[in-house]
C-alpha cells in the first residue's frame, strides 16, 4: 500500500509529519547495496534526512 502512495519501492511510511506541504517520514526496506561494485556485503555507517521535492502522483 505505501508504494501506491508515494510512488517508491521498497519504501515504507513511518510517519505522516505534516500534510501541507506533504511531509512523509519514510523508512527504506530494500537491501541496500554499493552503487559502484553492487556487493551487498556492508554496514551502517550514518544516516541521514533526503528531501524528494518532486514526485510523480497518479501519472502527472
Amino acid at each position: 500500500m505505501e508504494r501506491i502512495l508515494i510512488g517508491l519501492p521498497d519504501f515504507t511510511i513511518k510517519k505522516i509529519v505534516s500534510v501541507q506541504p506533504a511531509v512523509i517520514e519514510v523508512e527504506y526496506t530494500g537491501q541496500p547495496a554499493c552503487p559502484h561494485c553492487q556487493s551487498r556485503a556492508l554496514r551502517l555507517k550514518d544516516s541521514f534526512w533526503r528531501f524528494i521535492r518532486n514526485v510523480p502522483f497518479r501519472g502527472r
